[in-house]
C-alpha cells in the first residue's frame, strides 16, 4: 500500500506529479476530471477514482431554478452545467437531489443509478473506488440514503466482479461535526455501519472546511479534536482497514506520523485542502512556502522587505539563512504562480521523504523535532506583514506559530 496519495485535479497537477513525485504508486482522481486527465497521467500510476457524488451537496444546499436564468452569475451557471454534465447521463440521477426520494421504496431506482455510475467508473480501470456517498451534515438526515447507497455499491461490486478496493468517504461540511463529541461519535457510528454494509476495504475522512494554511488562534483545539476523531475511528474499524486522511497542509502529516492514517492524502503545490466536487475553484493569490518555517505566505511585494529583515536576524551559518536567501534572490521568478507551485511541491515531497525515512514508531517524534526546529527559527524572525497572512490575528502572524500549532499535536 502506498504511504501517500496525491489528489490530482488538472493537467498542471499531472506535470508536477511526473516531475516531482516520480516514485508515486497511486493518485486519486475525481470523475469530473477524467476527461482532462485521461491522457495526461504518468504511465504506471494506479488510479483511485472517486465518482464525485459529493457534488450533490450543491444541489441540496442551494436553491436551483428549473433552468439557469440569464441573470445568474457566471460561477453559478458553470456549477449548474458541471453537475448536469457529470450525472445527467445516468438513470434517475435527479432522485438524490430531493430528500423525499430517500426511502426504501425508491431503492431499485437509486440502485440503477449507482450501477450505471459505477459501471462507467469501472471503464477507467481503477484499483480503488470511492463508495458513492453524500457529504455529512450535523444531524442524521442523510444516514438512510448513505446506507442505501452503500448497499447498492456492495451489490454492484458482486455483480460486476470488481476486484479493486472500495473506500468509504466521510466528507465533513462543518467543523462542529468533529469538534462536538456527541456529533463526532454519531458520525463514527454511521461510518462503521456504512463500511460494513458496503463491505468496504477502507475509509477516507476529510474536513472540507479546514484550510489549515490559513491559520487562526483556535487551530490548536481544532487539530486536537480532529486527532481524537481519527483515534476513535481507528479503534472502531478492523485493524486491516485502510485509513486515509486529508488532504490538508500539515495536520494530515501529523495524523500520518502518529499512525492514525495510511496512506496520507496530499495536494500538489497549490490549495492543500479538499474542494467538494462540482464546485468552481476560486483564483486565490499566489502562495509560496517558507521551508524553514513549515508554512506558506501570500506572494506580495512586502515579502521582499520581510525577507531582508529576516536575513539580517539570522546568523551567517544558519541553514535557514541559505533557504531564505534563495527565495529573496529568485523572488521575481518565484512570484509567478506556476513557479511557486513547483517550488511548493518540491518542498512538500522533501518534507514527506524526511519523515518517511524514519520507522513508523519514530515518525511522530521525528515530525515533532522537525516542527520544533521550525518554531525555534520562527521565534527569531520579525512578525509577518498582514499582507502575507491576510485575515489573521496578530499571534498567527508570528512566523513560528504554524509549526507550534502542529507540533503540539504530534505526540
Amino acid at each position: 500500500m502506498p504511504e501517500y496519495v496525491p489528489f490530482v485535479n488538472s493537467e498542471t497537477d499531472c506535470k508536477i506529479l511526473a516531475r516531482v513525485y516520480k516514485d508515486v504508486q497511486m493518485c486519486r482522481v475525481s470523475l469530473e476530471s477524467t476527461k482532462v486527465l485521461n491522457n495526461s497521467l504518468p504511465p504506471g500510476v494506479s488510479i483511485w477514482l472517486d465518482p464525485a457524488l459529493d457534488a450533490y451537496e450543491h444541489r441540496l444546499t442551494r436553491k436551483w431554478p428549473d433552468k439557469p436564468r440569464r441573470d445568474w452569475q457566471a460561477r453559478r451557471k458553470k456549477l449548474w452545467r458541471n453537475l448536469d454534465n457529470l450525472f445527467g447521463r445516468f438513470s434517475n440521477y435527479e432522485l438524490l437531489a430531493c430528500p423525499k426520494n430517500w426511502r426504501q421504496q425508491k431503492y431499485g431506482e437509486i440502485a440503477l443509478f449507482v450501477q450505471e455510475l459505477l459501471n462507467h467508473c469501472k471503464t477507467y480501470k481503477p484499483v480503488w473506488l470511492t463508495v458513492p456517498q453524500l457529504p455529512l451534515v450535523d444531524h442524521g438526515s442523510r444516514n438512510k440514503i448513505n446506507r442505501i447507497l452503500a448497499r447498492a455499491t456492495k451489490e454492484w461490486k458482486r455483480e460486476a466482479g470488481f476486484a479493486g478496493k472500495l473506500i468509504l468517504p466521510l466528507i465533513f461540511t462543518n467543523q462542529r461535526q468533529i469538534n462536538r463529541k456527541p456529533i463526532r461519535e454519531d458520525k463514527i457510528d454511521q461510518a462503521v455501519k456504512c463500511y460494513e454494509i458496503a463491505e468496504a476495504d477502507g475509509v477516507w475522512a476529510v474536513d472540507s472546511t479546514l484550510l489549515d494554511q490559513n491559520r487562526n488562534e483556535r487551530f490548536r483545539t481544532r487539530y486536537a479534536r480532529l486527532a481524537e476523531f481519527h483515534v476513535a475511528l481507528k479503534k472502531s474499524l478492523p485493524p486491516e482497514a485502510i485509513k486515509v486522511a486529508g488532504p490538508y497542509w500539515g495536520i494530515n502529516l501529523v495524523l500520518w506520523a502518529r499512525g492514525l492514517c495510511e496512506p496520507v492524502a496530499i495536494c500538489l503545490g497549490s490549495r492543500y485542502s479538499y474542494l467538494i466536487a462540482g464546485d468552481v475553484p476560486s483564483s486565490p493569490s499566489s502562495r509560496i512556502v517558507i521551508p524553514p518555517l513549515r508554512r506558506w505566505v501570500i506572494v506580495h511585494r512586502e515579502l521582499r522587505g520581510w525577507l531582508d529583515k529576516a536575513l539580517a536576524k539570522l546568523n551567517p551559518d544558519d541553514p535557514a539563512r541559505k533557504v531564505l536567501g534563495y527565495i529573496r534572490e529568485n523572488f521575481d521568478m518565484l512570484k509567478a504562480r506556476e513557479a511557486a507551485r513547483k517550488y511548493n511541491a518540491r518542498f512538500y515531497k522533501h518534507w514527506l521523504d524526511e519523515i518517511s525515512a524514519n520507522p513508523q514508531g519514530g515518525r511522530a517524534l521525528a515530525l515533532y523535532q522537525d516542527l520544533s526546529a521550525a518554531f525555534v527559527v520562527g521565534s527569531q524572525l520579525p512578525l509577518f506583514p498582514a499582507s502575507l497572512v491576510p485575515n489573521s490575528p496578530m499571534s498567527v502572524r508570528k512566523p513560528g506559530k504554524v509549526a507550534e500549532q502542529l507540533m503540539l499535536n504530534c505526540l
